[in-house]
């Protein structure tokens, strides 16, 4: 079958141009695979850190019960309550920043790039969630991505369709 040069004209004419749209449009959406995949990891690490949080309070708690001994039914009562608050405390806005990814929000970049910084402090799975979100964050494609220009540029009603999981 022989194809007419003309007809297919406007094709090697407007080709750079499409050429840069499919681009843009690819990093965009490996932009987003990067952005899916750290907000799960942000939601597994502090979903895990809630759990045990959970854990080391009745842990301890329950150990101070079994005792007999009210002294250390509040001594360690009190410890696994302060060290389920500190790792609680850290694991739910890690969850909330998990979230707040998933669904594109500016400020889940914000923080999420102040959680993966002080997260570099705790070795060795911090130091890796740290590295990665920093890696991930702060990419311009990312950072794009997150842009109030960008959000307004999506119509409201695919906007919602996305927060709503497609339904």
């Amino acid at each position: 079958m022989s194809v007419d040069v003309r007809e297919d004209a406007w094709l090697h004419e407007e080709e750079p141009e499409f050429t840069r749209i499919v681009a843009r449009v690819e990093d965009q959406a490996r932009a987003e695979e990067r952005v899916r995949l750290l907000a799960v990891v942000y939601l597994v690490v502090h979903g895990l850190g809630a759990a045990a949080a959970t854990i080391v309070f009745l842990a301890l708690a329950g150990t101070g019960l079994l005792s007999g001994d009210p002294t250390a039914t509040w001594i360690l009562g009190g410890i696994g309550a302060a060290v389920a608050a500190l790792v609680g405390g850290l694991a739910i806005p890690g969850m909330a920043v998990g979230i707040g990814l998933l669904r594109h929000r500016p400020w889940a970049r914000t923080t999420g790039i102040v959680l993966g910084s002080l997260s570099l402090l705790w070795v060795p799975l911090g130091t890796v969630v740290g590295v990665l979100t920093l890696y991930v964050l702060l990419q311009d494609d990312v950072r794009e991505l997150f842009s109030w220009e960008h959000r307004e540029s999506i119509p409201r009603s695919v906007r919602r369709a996305s927060a709503s999981g497609g339904q």
